[in-house]
């Protein structure tokens, strides 16, 4: 159960089981990012090109403008990569630019294009705009704070002629497009996280002490605003609650506002709370009466919807779960044979009939709507890429897999049909079909 408190109206108290929702596309995630597709999926992926950038973590996800691909790196340490933003032909893999920072604390944190601008959350309170041709700055803003230091901003979400993005403070801004000038900023409660989603002239904006605002995107004026905590598990004998996080951007699905979260602890429902956009009420819960998964995990992946069906990654064992639309209850889980990690961070992507699922193993997975696993493709070490995935993977250190790396970050997909993803090897690969005459 869940308990909410709306601020501004009255105090509400909803206590209900988990009925699960998730999103068509995630409005927050920048719309070039194409999570969902109606052009060719892939029956027997190939790369057609791949090139080595530096570590792409969970807020660098490419975005595809026509024949453009942008992607930004982090942790040049790591990597032995500056930090930054490039752009590649999409056919080719060309390099066309790149913007290089000489310090690690200008890692990209996440980015959006319009009106022929790469708009870039960045580490220690800066935002800038890239001209997507040339990858000129065009501005460059950061906060008048005099110690910025781990003060970062994280995601951006563009609307009508604001740049909207918010810090891991609880600032978020309103920039003009055009200028980067100042036009508006509110302090929320708790960090920003990338939880930003986009409806019509609105601004949805989550913190990870749970604090959930839609906001009039001109002026930012709040339109509705709540507070969201969960009590303990049960079996831990406490009657206290807590704040949940809000890490993924909510999306939109049929109607209803999907809300991802993260609890301290592993439940027996799903992590999804569905809303009115319109006024920020609860609609309901995830459920999963029939026990078809022994524990549920934090999500820090946004959900996606298609049909009547609603699918997330659940980071307990990697599953996908799949929910449906009209009772929120589970419907069935698929769990991997092998490779079972205990971390999930990018979002499902759908082309039309697939859902591409990238995991902590370093591997995509494709599955039907019905959950039948089509393929496979690992990407996780650049000289094991391929269909076969690495057997024995296990979370080794601080999580990360013992065989090569992870994949944190969403994947693109493109009109054609190519999908384009990168990881934490550093690499960022292009899979496109493999032609029938050179298929095994």
């Amino acid at each position: 159960m869940v308990f909410l408190q709306l601020r501004g109206f009255r105090w509400v108290l909803l206590c209900f089981y988990l009925s699960a929702c998730a999103a068509q596309q995630a409005p927050g995630e920048a719309p070039s990012s194409q999570r969902s597709r109606e052009s060719r999926s892939l029956q027997a992926p190939r790369i057609r090109w791949q090139r080595h950038i530096g570590l792409q973590g969970w807020l660098n996800r490419p975005i595809i403008v026509g024949q453009r691909v942008f992607v930004g790196n982090s942790s040049t340490s790591y990597s032995n990569k500056k930090v930054g933003i490039s752009a590649f032909d999409l056919k080719t893999g060309k390099t066309l630019w790149k913007w290089e920072s000489d310090f690690d604390y200008q890692e990209p944190r996440g980015m959006s294009y319009a009106d022929g601008l790469i708009l870039v959350s960045l580490q220690q309170n800066q935002v800038l705009a890239l001209d997507a041709d040339s990858g000129q700055l065009k501005w460059h803003y950061t906060t008048a704070d005099k110690y910025n230091w781990g003060r970062d901003f994280q995601g951006n979400q563009v609307i009508g002629d604001l740049v909207l993005s918010g810090n891991t403070q609880g600032l978020l801004v309103a920039l003009d497009l055009h200028s980067g000038q100042l036009r508006w900023q509110r302090q929320l409660y708790g960090g920003i996280r990338n939880a930003l989603t986009q409806i019509g002239d609105v601004l949805i904006v989550g913190t990870e002490a749970g604090e959930l605002m839609a906001l009039e995107a001109q002026t930012g004026k709040p339109k509705w605003s709540r507070a969201l905590t969960t009590p303990y598990p049960d079996w831990s004998n406490r009657s206290d609650r807590y704040p949940v996080a809000l890490y993924a951007a909510p999306g939109l699905c049929d109607g209803k506002l999907i809300l991802p979260m993260i609890r301290r602890h592993a439940f027996d429902d799903p992590a999804l709370l569905a809303l009115d956009p319109a006024t920020g009420h609860t609609l309901w819960q995830a459920s999963d009466p029939r026990h078809l998964k022994t524990f549920h995990g934090n999500l820090r992946a946004s959900a996606l919807c298609r049909g009547n069906q609603i699918f997330v990654p659940d980071p307990v064992g990697g599953a996908l779960v799949a929910i449906s639309q009209h009772t929120g209850q589970v419907e069935w889980v698929q769990q991997p044979a092998s490779n079972q990690m205990q971390r999930h961070w990018p979002s499902p992507v759908l082309s039309q009939g697939l859902i591409y699922l990238p995991r902590h193993d370093g591997g995509i997975y494709a599955y039907d709507l019905s959950g039948k696993l089509r393929w496979q493709f690992y990407l996780g070490d650049p000289s094991l890429a391929g269909p076969q995935i690495p057997a024995g993977i296990e979370p080794g250190h601080l999580g990360l897999p013992s065989i090569g790396d992870a994949i944190y970050a969403t994947p693109a997909l493109a009109d054609d049909g190519t999908l384009v993803v990168g990881g934490g090897s550093g690499w960022i690969y292009a899979l496109e079909e493999t032609p029938e005459s050179k298929r095994p």
